[in-house]
């Protein structure tokens, strides 16, 4: 029992760590967008 607690807790530690990359990624995903945007005009 306790292990599986443990074991939660690390997964949702992983899953925030990935969602943050995520964001991180799509904000870069954004500016890069963006750059090439201004680019054009």
């Amino acid at each position: 029992m306790f292990l599986r607690i443990h074991q939660s807790k690390q997964t949702k530690k992983l899953i925030a760590i990935v969602e943050q990359a995520i964001k991180k990624s799509d904000i870069n995903g954004e500016q890069t967008k963006n750059s090439l945007h201004n680019d054009d005009v």
